[in-house]
């Protein structure tokens, strides 16, 4: 996408790309959360959850920065040339890409269901 676009990058640009990050992470991370909270006891359900938000809170925001350390690295000292920019974004593309694959692998571990019927 970002190749293809050749520095004039828009917003109609990245709009299929975002819009199917989006449905895929809706499809995620709501069975996630469910497998995570299925065992956990009636009365610490409050507690567990509040930890689980704070956790997928903090996940991300670490996540954002070592991409953006990524991207950021990779343009430091070259001037500001939108080829720079460009070539920063597509290695930083490439390394969401590969941790989003990872993920994808490990979520085979998870149990099939939330709780036992």
């Amino acid at each position: 996408m970002l190749r293809g676009a050749a520095g004039g990058v828009s917003t109609v640009d990245l709009l299929a790309p975002m819009v199917i990050g989006g449905i895929g992470m809706g499809m995620v991370f709501v069975p996630l959360f469910d497998i995570v909270m299925a065992g956990v006891r009636p009365q610490e359900m409050g507690s567990a959850s509040g930890v689980l938000q704070t956790v997928n809170s903090l996940g991300m925001s670490l996540g954002i920065a070592g991409i953006g350390a990524i991207f950021f690295a990779l343009v430091s000292g070259r001037g500001g040339h939108v080829p720079v920019y460009l070539h920063a974004a597509e290695w930083t593309a490439l390394a969401t890409v590969g941790l989003l694959a990872c993920s994808f692998v490990l979520g085979f571990g998870l149990p099939r269901r939330a709780r036992e019927q």
